[in-house]
Order: structure tokens, then sequence, then C-alpha cells
């Protein structure tokens, strides 16, 4: 139980060899991709590559580092809420808003300076004062929101999850798929009649029984198949859970469907 608490959300949900929680490095290896990307087609062909990745959980950086935007639940994050968390709440508002922050403490360090220069503003050598103080507090603002923005970024560095700060906000998580497997959103679970991550333990905790000494789970025997048809069943079942997991390809499927279906 206690081994349970100490894992990352990620990984409490899905086995290292299909996610894992994104490492910082990771994190920054896509922020460079990005950026780069940004800078070589003006903004417009990052706009692009979003609007065309965001159902994947992706920008174009994690998408090249094999990164996926999660959500709480254990589901992977579909596009209106990875357009959410990359333009409003990291753009807009730890990127435009942390700047209007920056401006009004200027704006009180402005007022601050010039009255405490107390100089005349009909005096040339005064205006010149005050515009280099101005020029100076300008500089300041600038370095202020960057210093606000770097340390949003960095909260990822020491944070137990990984998140950085625009993370907190949204309630999202960054993983890491080794093999480039694409987990499910919560709409493509429910249509396959599957819920989250999330909500299928909670289910699963409610079913287990409780031993009778140490709160633990009684052990159980699985029930075996007793008829061909039930066997049948049982293997397609199986089968489709490996084609979800991305361990056999589709055609492996296909054909080994048929093979059980011919056995009937």
């Amino acid at each position: 139980m206690v081994a349970a608490r100490s894992l990352r959300l990620i990984e409490g949900f899905y086995p290292p060899e299909q996610l894992q929680t994104a490492s910082p490095v990771r994190r920054l290896a896509a922020a460079v991709w990005d950026a780069t990307f940004f800078l070589l087609t003006l903004g417009f062909g990052w706009l692009i590559a979003l609007i065309l990745l965001a159902p994947r959980g992706q920008t174009f950086g994690k998408q090249m580092v094999g990164l996926y935007v999660m959500r709480d639940d254990g589901s992977r994050a579909g596009g209106s809420y990875t357009l959410l968390r990359e333009v409003i709440v990291k753009g807009v508002l730890f990127g435009w808003g942390l700047g209007v922050l920056a401006d009004v403490v200027g704006d009180i360090e402005v007022l601050g300076l010039i009255s405490s220069a107390a100089v005349s503003l009909d005096d040339v050598a005064g205006d010149i004062r005050v515009l280099g103080l101005i020029a100076r507090v300008v500089d300041s603002m600038a370095s202020l929101h960057a210093l606000l923005w770097l340390l949003a970024a960095l909260w990822c560095v020491w944070d137990r999850d990984r998140q950085c700060l625009w993370d907190k906000v949204v309630s999202t998580h960054v993983a890491y798929s080794p093999t480039r497997w694409r987990p499910p959103t919560a709409a493509e679970l429910r249509r396959r009649g599957e819920d989250s991550p999330s909500r299928a333990r909670r289910a699963s905790d409610r079913r287990s029984p409780r031993g009778p000494a140490g709160g633990l789970p009684a052990p159980t025997v699985p029930a075996v198949p007793t008829t061909a048809a039930e066997r049948a069943t049982r293997r397609l079942r199986e089968l489709q859970s490996l084609r979800d997991e991305g361990l056999i390809t589709p055609e492996q499927y296909e054909e080994r469907r048929a093979a059980i279906l011919d056995e009937l």
C-alpha cells in the first residue's frame, strides 16, 4: 500500500514499458524543438502543427520526443484540452498574464523612482534622468517577466509529479512513451466501452473483498472457462487487449482472431 502511494500518477496507471512520467530533460528537449520550429516558421507553422497534433495530446516538440499530455484520470488529453493547456493557460495566462503582472510592478516602480528623484520635468537634466530611470525599470520588467515564466517552467524539476505550474492549473501531466505507444483519450475509451484508468481502479477497489486480517484482499481463484465458446471469448478479449496496448500489429490481430474463430 505504501509503495502504491509512492508512485507518480502515470506509473500508477501504466507499466513503465508503455508510459513513464516525462523527465525534465525530455520536457526541455521538447521545448527546444517547439521553440526552434516556432522561430523557423515565424509561428505559423508551429500553430498549424499544434492544431493538427492537439488531438493526439502533442505539440511538434512533444511528437519529436515521444511525449503526451495526460489528464488526471490517466487518459490522454484530447484536442480541446491540449489547446486549452498550450494556448489559454500556458500562452495567455502564463505568457501574457505574467507580462501584465510585471508591467504593474514596473509602473509602481516608475512612480516610486520619479517621486524619489525629486526632479522638475521642466529641467532638461531632470528629463534625461527620469528617462534613464524609466529605461532601467523597463529592463527590470522584462527580467521579472522572464524570471516568473522560468520559475513556472522549472517547477517540474522539484515537483513530485514533475508538473510545471501550468500543469497544476489545468490538472495535466506529461508522459513519455518508450515505444511511441499512444494512450487512449477518455472519449476513445468510452467508444470501446471501457472506463478511464482512474475509474477502473476505483471500481476494482470497490469489488475487491477484504481479508479477515490486515484489510488485505482475500485470495481469489480465477474462473476457468468450461466450454469452447467461453475459452474462445476469453482468448479474443486477451487478443484485443494486446492490440489496444500496441503489442501486436492490426494484421497480427486479424490473423490470430481468424484462427480462434476457425476453431469454433
